[in-house]
């Protein structure tokens, strides 16, 4: 009978609309994080090259989001919003965030300057309209990011993690990207990371 009711309380949360799956292989919670990478750093101090904020953040607490096509959609420009108040609230904690935002019209910043500054331009215009210093906006390439083995039917990927160690991750599709996966990322910003303000 317990385990029977356990299965269906499983079901349960799967279905569930707005459910949030963590991201599974390598950046499960308890994994460390696979590794550098050096997305094309658009907003911040190393704006306009490639840079790895990874091994410059090193044993900070960590908001890693990886991001396709949500540009426009409010709940995700509220969840940067909300990162970026945590993180002034928040100075002691040492929190950083940083956005690799992923396209397929943009497979390689690296090799492509024309549409990399077309793309660069875009992002630096939601940084601007959401008054963002402290969340890093970024440009990033399938290739560069191969050893993250990220779910291409995720919109959003979530990373929170501290000392390369995976705390908290999150793999979901553009409609659950909504005020409760926003609110579950900043309870767990709070939790997890330190950024209780």
């Amino acid at each position: 009978m317990r385990r029977v009711l356990l299965t269906l309380l499983l079901l349960l949360l799967v279905v569930l609309p707005g459910f949030s799956q963590p991201a599974r292989g390598p950046l499960a919670p308890g994994k460390d994080l696979p590794g550098p990478f050096h997305p094309y750093n658009v907003t911040g101090a190393s704006k306009n090259r490639f840079h790895c904020l990874v091994s410059e953040y090193n044993d900070d607490p960590v908001v890693l989001l990886f991001a396709r096509g949500l540009d426009d959609k409010a709940a995700f420009g509220d969840l940067l919003t909300r990162i970026e108040a945590a993180i002034v609230r928040n100075p002691t904690s040492r929190l950083r965030c940083f956005v690799v935002f992923l396209s397929d019209e943009l497979p390689q910043p690296i090799a492509d300057d024309d549409k990399r500054d077309e793309a660069a331009g875009k992002v630096k215009q939601l940084a601007d309209k959401l008054k963002l210093e402290k969340v890093i906006l970024c440009l990033g390439s399938k290739g560069d990011l191969a050893r993250y083995s990220l779910d291409d039917s995720a919109d959003l990927t979530a990373l929170l993690y501290r000392k390369f160690k995976i705390l908290s991750s999150h793999a979901v599709a553009a409609d659950k990207v909504d005020e409760e996966l926003v609110k579950a990322i900043m309870g767990e910003v709070g939790s997890k990371l330190g950024a209780t303000r």
